[in-house]
């Protein structure tokens, strides 16, 4: 399956999933936004950017999957006021880690859905639908 087509398919995937959870969902018309998707709950509005991944990388830890948070073809950083929520879906996993932006400390996000005791720095944010 091609790139372009596992992120539609996570984007469908994150709007399900937040539509589960009682979130009304929309999303932008056109590529121009910086985010996919916006969701809203109890008058809050929420702009979402959705990155999958089924990238393992084994490692003498076990291993992680990882998903770059950086932006466009030019791969630049993104900046605070991009989106509010990056939801990063581990495909092998059917799981979403919902991490704030605010919380984003590095552009190469590592989780570990597989393990049972998991102590990386956004394994916090695993299936975090109560943003």
């Amino acid at each position: 399956m091609s790139e372009k087509r596992q992120g539609e398919l996570a984007e469908i995937k994150f709007q399900l999933k937040a539509t589960e959870n009682g979130y009304t969902v929309s999303t932008p018309i056109g590529d121009n936004a910086q985010y996919d998707v916006v969701i809203e709950k109890e008058n809050r509005i929420y702009r979402i950017q959705v990155k999958s991944t089924d990238q393992f990388y084994q490692s003498k830890d076990g291993g992680s999957f990882e998903v770059s948070a950086r932006k466009g073809f030019k791969k630049t950083s993104y900046e605070r006021n991009d989106f509010d929520v990056l939801a990063v879906y581990i495909v092998s996993h059917d799981c979403f880690y919902l991490i704030p932006v605010l919380e984003l400390s590095t552009t190469k996000i590592r989780v570990y859905p597989h393990r049972d005791n998991p102590k990386g720095f956004y394994e916090r944010f695993k299936e975090r639908w109560n943003l």
